[in-house]
């Protein structure tokens, strides 16, 4: 049984787009539902793919992701998932995607027959239509000029279909198997499971052109007929042997008794080893499957309704996720705003993360579960990291305040201080006053101008760096980057995640930094009740009290 992807750390942001919850993860990298805003105050739900850390370093890779992902911009159908951005980040090349509420048909078939149930024949018709028409669309391609482009996919399969709650399936990642392909002996084992969909002259490293797509719709489909894989062996070499050495499918009769003949013979031909004898196109495999099943193609309404049945749970878990999130943050902004807003908001400081109550997710579906939680773990960590400077001088400015207030009723005393009245058992707690901020500064020897290129480590994660007019925020995590830069700016300042600051000056041609932060304070904001509230509070009230957290 294939293991869990390691669950990785999250970044708040990458571009324009601001991530909420990880929510999958593939042979290129991981998926992010994340959320962008079109105008001030409306924002767009997209799905963000990061390549994953391992293959941020080849160079190779990446251009060629950038390459496939022009050409998959580029192609405007409502069968195809609409490739929005791609670009280079701090965290890596990434691509923004238009989010599909819903499922892979992987999961919706998994989740299915978890539940000892089959797709409908009438349903897989119409997400079988649907693939294979944005499917066309993309080998029929052309540039400007109307030359055509022969676009292949390269890796049609169950994970790169897309069944939404609308009942429309979209189809995705293209290119990504040919950007793959770029990396040679280093792509073993990032491919894990899509050999079995490979066609013959794929797995022998031949030439390719559209027909290698019509062998994995061929697969697919059976697959989705008969609730099981085509090509499996124990491992890799054993399923490409299976592949190579087939001849013709398994009939589907012993699976199920409502595919008709007919279209077992279109799935042969679409299955011929040899590609001169296969079917030519996604289109004459699609006619002739809507011409074989012998029932009408479902309507979306039906179809939408299978996917909500089996897997709306999931989506709804993924909503409730992504809402946290945004809480979290929005929290952040509520510490920030005033005194007030800190007090009544002083319970995210000791929020944990979601129990996770609600249908539970296995198999592949882990992943979105381990790194959702990881996220919201950061984001709460965040909220602590800031708040905890905030509360700091909001305590100050709120014991200010009520010494000035009691030395005006007790009559004031020429140096300000007083006494609190007898009975007064709702006063302030007396808050230490803060260790002054130190702010260190360094030279490193110079090795390198700063343009274009400046390293940055530090020994702690960074959570945004400035270098004059110019700003960049790292997200969770990141304690090591290179920033490429134009600036004459000689000082660089860095905010840690727990807010600690940092100022380096450099010196004219230095090109590495390193960042030293000051120690954070060990002394933590904690809410208590006031014995006595006053009639006119509307519940008990609360102080902010610092008291050591070591």
């Amino acid at each position: 049984m294939e293991s869990d992807p390691p669950v990785v750390q999250m970044p708040e942001r990458v571009g324009r787009y601001e991530l909420l919850i990880p929510i999958g993860t593939g042979g290129m990298g991981s998926v992010y539902l994340a959320r962008a805003e079109v105008m001030p105050g409306v924002f767009r739900d997209v799905a963000v793919k990061l390549m994953h850390p391992q293959l941020r370093a080849d160079e190779r890779v990446a251009e060629q992701l950038l390459q496939e992902a022009k050409l998959a911009a580029s192609i405007r159908h409502p069968n195809v998932v609409s490739v929005l951005e791609a670009g280079p980040s701090p965290h890596g090349i990434f691509l923004a995607l238009d989010y599909v509420e819903g499922d892979t048909l992987s999961g919706v078939l998994r989740a299915t027959l978890k539940r000892k149930d089959e797709l409908p024949l009438a349903v897989i018709a119409r997400i079988v239509h649907d693939a294979l028409t944005g499917l066309h669309a993309a080998h029929e391609l052309r540039d400007d000029d109307g030359r055509p482009l022969h676009l292949v996919h390269r890796d049609f399969s169950p994970q790169n279909i897309l069944v939404g709650l609308d009942g429309l399936s979209r189809l995705t990642d293209f290119g990504i198997a040919k950007a793959l392909g770029q990396l040679g002996a280093t792509a073993t084992g990032i491919v894990k499971g899509k050999v079995g969909y490979m066609a013959p002259e794929q797995a022998r490293g031949e030439s390719l052109d559209r027909r290698c797509d019509v062998w994995a719709a061929g697969v697919v489909v059976w697959e989705l007929l008969a609730g099981k894989r085509l090509f499996r062996g124990a491992n890799e070499a054993a399923t490409l042997y299976q592949v190579l050495s087939a001849t013709r499918p398994p009939p589907l009769s012993d699976r199920r008794d409502d595919v008709p003949r007919e279209v077992e013979a279109v799935l042969a031909r679409a299955l011929e080893p040899t590609p001169s004898r296969r079917l030519a196109t996604a289109l004459a495999l699609r006619q002739e499957l809507d011409r074989a099943w012998g029932v009408p193609l479902a309507e979306r309404d039906d179809v939408g309704l299978v996917v909500r049945e089996a897997v709306g749970d999931r989506i709804a878990t993924r909503r409730d996720r992504a809402a946290d999130v945004e809480s979290l943050r929005r929290r952040i902004e509520h510490v920030s705003a005033s005194a007030g807003e800190m007090a009544r908001d002083s319970a995210v400081s000791s929020m944990g993360t979601p129990s996770g109550e609600g249908p539970g997710v296995s198999g592949e579906d882990s992943f979105e579960e381990q790194s959702t939680r990881a996220a919201l773990s950061a984001e709460t960590r965040r909220v602590r990291g800031r708040s905890r400077y905030l509360w700091m001088g909001a305590a100050l400015a709120v014991g200010g305040v009520a010494a000035f207030g009691v030395s005006r009723l007790s009559g004031g005393a020429a140096d300000g201080a007083s006494t609190p009245a007898a009975g007064d058992t709702g006063a302030l707690e007396p808050a230490p006053a803060p260790a002054p901020e130190v702010v260190p500064t360094a030279v490193a020897s110079a090795s390198a101008p700063i343009a274009p290129g400046l390293q940055i480590a530090a020994d702690r994660p960074i959570r945004t760096l400035t270098l004059g007019s110019e700003s960049v925020a790292l997200g969770p995590g990141v304690t090591k980057t290179e920033w490429r830069v134009e600036s004459d700016a000689r000082e660089l300042e860095a905010v840690a995640q727990d807010g600690a600051v940092v100022r380096v000056v450099l010196a004219p041609d230095q090109r590495e930094v390193e960042l030293k932060f000051p120690a954070a304070p060990r002394r933590m904001p904690v809410v208590r009740p006031l014995p006595k509230p006053s009639p006119q509070d509307n519940g008990p009230g609360i102080v902010p009290v610092f008291e050591d957290d070591g």
